[in-house]
């Protein structure tokens, strides 16, 4: 058996946050002088690079930072060095390397322990269960599970709907839980300390969806949630149409009759075809799509009907790094709203970095809080997301399902409405939404009931959706254009939306977010695209200096940079972009300039001090490969003497006339130091990093 491997992510910590800790970004070329290092250490092998996309990018450029560095490079590695890896990259205040942790996704379940050897018990045990439904027609798939005391069993019911259990328990136990849990169309049953027998089959009927809901499930338009929340008092003209939702999940089965007009998805998975993404084999995926879009004339209605909805696929075995792929797509798409019903207790640099850019990009995220009934997991607790709990109601909940284990009179209010025991709690928690019992769609074109906090979050991502698409709040001024604004203003919007609870805000928020009293808020006319904001600076603009000309001061700069070397010259005018002078100096479209948008600003952090090897210390191959990330060796980039003042005029607002003055100015100037350091060859060599990750060498 081969030694368990460790999967890492490396990569540089992001230019904002190295820069409001003091520090120099790294570079491209830096970062993969680090990765070489690595990938010569024992045991370690290259998986994959994630690059940036232009949007970023051009974010990167338009704050200054472009040439630093924006890839993740995924490793695998042996114990050993990965955990050698892992602290020697503590130490260091500018290279990341991070688990590519699992994410866990899914309704809150029981959890069972591991069952017994014979070693470890002498007793065997036989139960046999024939599961039926409530026309006494067998129920095959549906998993069956037993505790008794501290030991599992579970078997899984044939075509006839049998279910043999076999296994070995200590002498004397008892049984404490049995679930049966149904692929799809019943509810699933739950009962405590139950009297079963061993000498003949135990008979077990299950409740059909259909029994609940009269016409189900053509007549099934909406959920008690959707009810709850007051989807079901709207005109179908509010259906979200031009409004674009990313649900990153397992895939969604669109042969579904309600989610046939699915047409847009990527698989991020290890095995992906071109269409995978439309096929889901969890189930997960499909039921919180349908929450927030299934169409049609009959059957379930979601919030958003019309909304142009990008299924993202990251499960089974989903990983940190496919989070970042599918965050990645959210920018670079245009996504407005994404829905995260997943989560770790692990928390990423990496992916809170991205999701502060989803936030400068005008990218909303709403992320459930999470199953385990204790701390808000990650990135729920993350400040650049919407964190959701989940709430359930006593009048919906189905006799004998694990859903009654859920409730308590502590957390109920006198409506009935109840804060379930699973649900994840914190400061974190933005606000609650429906998430016991709640039916959608499942693969293979059935219904399912689940419960879990990744219900609740597509109940708030489809109110969301409504409120980008028809809100009048949202349709002018800074609202109006993409951006962190517009992002805060529907956060804001949702929570003045809610209905407080007397649960506490650790565990609802503010409260459960309604349309009830918003229908004269809501336009049912169709809202234009929201434009991009104006990329965000890493630094105050300052007070303008109306008079000067921009192009004749950059004429005089370049001139007074005659004999700077071209590297030192490009980082000179990269200094200039993060001043309040703004230069730009790549050619673009106006369409690129309305693109542009930079990385939400963070507030600025504490300088770490340096914490180097002790002196006479051997420095161990780990660190000799992350040193190379802090530059050693590299000469540093030498600040612009005499740096315009504050005072110097803010070259935002130039015509185009003059912004390509501005763009042929530093473009010729660049350009002239590079044919001069080819003709007379200078004492270093010089590493050029252009911003899509690629290295030119001038000698």
């Amino acid at each position: 058996m081969s030694p368990p491997r460790r999967r890492l992510l490396v990569a540089a910590r992001h230019a904002h946050d190295a820069a409001a800790r003091g520090l120099k970004p790294l570079s491209a070329q830096q970062l993969d002088n680090a990765v070489n290092g690595i990938l010569g250490l024992p045991g370690v092998t290259h998986v994959r690079v994630l690059r940036p996309g232009e949007r970023r990018l051009r974010a990167f450029d338009a704050n200054g930072f472009d040439g630093a560095a924006a890839s993740v490079h995924v490793i695998e590695a042996n114990e050993d060095t990965a955990s050698r890896l892992k602290l020697q990259a503590s130490v260091s205040d500018s290279l990341l390397v991070e688990e590519d942790a699992a994410l866990r996704y899914g309704a809150a379940r029981l959890t069972f322990p591991a069952a017994v050897s014979p070693a470890d018990a002498v007793t065997a045990v036989n139960f046999r269960f024939r599961v039926l439904g409530s026309d006494d027609s067998p129920v095959s798939g549906a998993q069956v599970n037993l505790r008794l005391d501290c030991v599992n069993l579970s078997a899984v019911t044939d075509a006839a709907g049998i279910a043999e259990i076999a296994g070995y328990v200590v002498p004397g136990s008892t049984v404490q839980y049995l679930q049966i849990l149904p692929q799809y169309g019943y509810w699933d049953l739950y009962a405590e300390n139950p009297s079963l027998r061993t000498d003949a089959a135990n008979e077990v009927r299950l409740a059909s969806l259909a029994a609940a809901f009269p016409g189900f499930p053509q007549g099934f338009r909406h959920g008690w949630g959707q009810k709850m929340m007051g989807l079901d008092q709207l005109t179908k003209a509010l259906s979200g149409r031009g409004v674009r939702i990313a649900v990153v999940d397992s895939g969604a089965d669109r042969r579904h009759p309600q989610l046939g007009h699915l047409r847009t998805g990527l698989d991020f998975t290890d095995h992906a075809t071109a269409d995978s993404w439309a096929t889901d084999d969890i189930g997960h995926g499909t039921h919180c799509a349908g929450i927030i879009g299934a169409a049609g004339q009959s059957g379930l209605v979601g919030f958003a009907p019309e909304a142009e909805i990008h299924v993202l696929k990251i499960f089974p075995d989903g990983r940190v790094s496919g989070l970042l792929d599918a965050l990645e797509y959210c920018i670079e798409e245009g996504i407005d709203l994404v829905n995260l019903s997943l989560g770790t207790d692990a928390v990423s640099e990496l992916v809170e970095s991205r999701l502060a850019e989803c936030v400068a990009h005008g990218v909303a995220c709403v992320v459930a809080a999470g199953n385990s009934g204790g701390p808000v997991q990650f990135p729920a607790r993350s400040r650049h997301v919407l964190a959701v709990a989940a709430v359930g109601a006593a009048s919906q909940v189905q006799p004998w399902s694990w859903d009654v284990s859920q409730y308590t009179p502590q957390l109920a209010a006198a409506d009935g409405v109840f804060s379930p025991l699973f649900s994840c709690y914190g400061r974190e928690v933005a606000v609650a939404a429906p998430g016991v019992g709640i039916v959608s769609t499942y693969p293979g074109g059935s219904y399912k009931p689940e419960s879990g906090t990744s219900m609740a979050a597509p109940h708030v991502t489809g109110l969301a959706a409504l409120l980008l698409a028809h809100h009048t709040d949202l349709r002018t001024g800074s609202a109006a254009q993409r951006g962190p604004a517009r992002v805060q203003q529907l956060f804001t919007l949702v929570r003045d939306a809610a209905r407080n609870y007397p649960f506490g805000a650790e565990r609802v928020g503010a409260g459960v977010p309604t349309l009830d009293g918003l229908e004269e808020k809501l336009d049912a006319a169709p809202a234009a695209r929201a434009t991009e904001a104006p990329a965000l600076a890493t630094a105050s603009a300052g007070p303008r200096a109306p008079g000067r000309d921009a192009t004749a001061f950059l004429h005089t700069l370049a001139a007074s940079h005659a004999s700077t070397p071209a590297g030192q010259l490009a980082a000179r005018f990269r200094a200039l972009r993060a001043s309040p002078l703004h230069v730009r100096t790549t050619s673009r479209t106006a369409a690129d300039d309305d693109a542009s948008t930079g990385p939400c600003p963070s507030p600025p952090a504490p300088r770490s001090e340096a914490r180097p090897v002790a002196a006479g210390t051997p420095a161990s191959p780990e660190a000799a490969a992350l040193s190379r990330a802090n530059g050693a060796g590299d000469e540093p980039t030498e600040l612009p003497s005499g740096s315009p003042p504050s005072t110097v005029t803010d070259i935002r607002g130039l015509s185009p006339a003059q912004e390509a003055d501005v763009r042929r100015i530093v473009d010729e100037a660049i350009a002239s130091a590079l044919e001069r350091d080819r003709e007379a060859p200078v004492q270093r060599h010089h590493a050029v990093t252009r911003c899509d990750g690629h290295h030119e060498s001038v000698s």
